[in-house]
C-alpha cells in the first residue's frame, strides 16, 4: 500500500521490534513513546481512536486530519524513540522492523470493532488479566469511567465520544462484552491478510486514488527527468559555446602570434641586413685606407729607387 491520505478512513498501523526483539523494557519507555505520540498527535493534528503499546509492537488506529502523511508521522515518532532506546540501553542499529505495516479501513461501520480489537489486545496477546485497564492503551478511556478512573497519558475523548456515539441502545461495555470469539477472529484474520478493509466501492475509490497518485508520481517523474534533460541541454550548449568562444579566441590568438612572429622576423632581418651593410661599408673604408698608404709607400719607394739608381749611375 502507498502511503497516501484516504479521507473517511482509519489507519490501523503495527509496528514491530527488528527481529521480533523487545522495543519497550520498563514502564518509562512505555511513557516515552506515549509522550512523543501525544506531542506528535498536538503537531499534525491527528485523531487518535486507539493505541495499544506491547512489549515489542506498537499499534495504533488513526484519523488523518493534517497536512502530515502517516509515514511522516511514523517517522517521526519511531526515529526519536530508536534514538531515545540507542542512548539508554547502549544499543546500536534498527530498533523497529524497516517498514510498519499499515491496513486502511473504511471508518464506516468498522470505527467500534476496530477500536475494541485494539482495546482487547493486552487481553488476546495475554499480556494482561484480571480487573482494569492495561496502563498502555487506550482502553481505559473507553471502558472505564468515573471519579476513581487514573489519569490518561493522552486525550482522546473526542474520539472516544465519536466513537461511542454510533451506539444507540447499548453502552461501550456492553457492545465489547458482546462481541464473539468469531467477530474478534474475523476482525484479526482481515488485518493480517488484507491492505484494505471495507466495501467493494470503498476499495475502488481507494485502488483509484492509488493509480491517481501513481500517475501523479510518473508525470511528476516525466516532468523532473524533461527539466533535468533541459537543464543539462542548457548545461551542454553552454559549453559547447564556451569552447566555440574559446577555440576562436586560440585561434585569434594564434593568428596574433603568427602575425607578431612574421614581423619579428621582417624586423630581425632588416636589422641584420643593415648591420651587414654597415660592417661592408666598415670593411671597404678600411681597405681603401690601407690601399691608398700602400700606394703612398709604393711611390715613395719607387722614387728612392730611382734616386738610388740615378746614384750608381753617376757613380760610374
Amino acid at each position: 500500500m502507498p502511503r497516501i491520505n484516504i479521507e473517511n478512513a482509519l489507519y490501523f498501523i503495527i509496528s514491530k521490534g527488528d527481529r521480533d526483539e523487545d522495543i519497550f523494557r520498563e514502564g518509562s519507555d512505555y511513557n516515552m513513546y506515549l509522550e512523543l505520540l501525544k506531542k506528535n498527535k498536538e503537531q499534525h493534528k491527528f485523531k487518535l481512536f486507539g493505541y495499544c503499546l506491547t512489549p515489542n509492537q506498537i499499534n495504533l488506529l488513526i484519523e488523518l486530519s493534517g497536512d502530515a502523511t502517516i509515514s511522516q508521522i511514523m517517522h517521526g515518532l519511531n526515529s526519536t524513540y530508536t534514538k531515545y532506546f540507542g542512548s539508554k540501553y547502549g544499543r546500536g542499529g534498527h530498533l523497529f522492523q524497516e517498514r510498519y505495516k499499515m491496513v486502511l479501513v473504511e471508518k464506516e461501520p468498522n470505527i467500534l470493532g476496530m477500536s475494541a480489537y485494539i482495546n482487547l489486545l493486552p487481553e488476546l496477546l495475554k499480556i494482561h488479566q484480571g480487573p482494569g485497564a492495561y496502563r498502555y492503551s487506550s482502553a481505559a478511556s473507553y471502558l472505564y469511567k468515573g471519579s476513581g478512573r487514573r489519569a490518561q497519558p493522552i486525550n482522546i475523548e473526542s474520539e472516544v465520544a465519536e466513537t461511542t456515539g454510533r451506539l444507540k441502545d447499548k453502552t461501550y461495555e456492553e457492545f465489547v462484552s458482546g462481541l464473539k470469539a468469531e467477530d474478534i477472529a474475523k476482525i484479526e484474520n482481515e488485518l493480517n491478510k488484507k491492505p484494505i478493509i471495507g466495501t467493494p466501492e470503498f476499495i475502488e475509490s481507494v485502488k483509484a486514488k492509488v493509480e491517481g497518485e501513481k500517475k501523479k508520481a510518473e508525470e511528476s517523474a516525466r516532468t523532473g527527468n524533461m527539466l533535468r534533460n533541459k537543464k543539462f541541454l542548457a548545461i551542454g550548449l553552454t559549453a559547447v559555446l564556451a569552447l566555440g568562444v574559446l577555440v576562436i579566441y586560440l585561434y585569434v590568438r594564434a593568428i596574433g602570434i603568427k602575425e607578431n612572429f612574421k614581423k619579428e622576423i621582417e624586423r630581425k632581418d632588416v636589422e641584420l641586413n643593415n648591420r651587414l651593410r654597415e660592417e661592408k661599408e666598415i670593411i671597404y673604408k678600411g681597405l681603401d685606407e690601407k690601399y691608398r698608404a700602400d700606394m703612398v709607400t709604393l711611390d715613395a719607394l719607387t722614387k728612392r729607387l730611382e734616386a738610388e739608381k740615378k746614384r750608381a749611375k753617376e757613380g760610374d
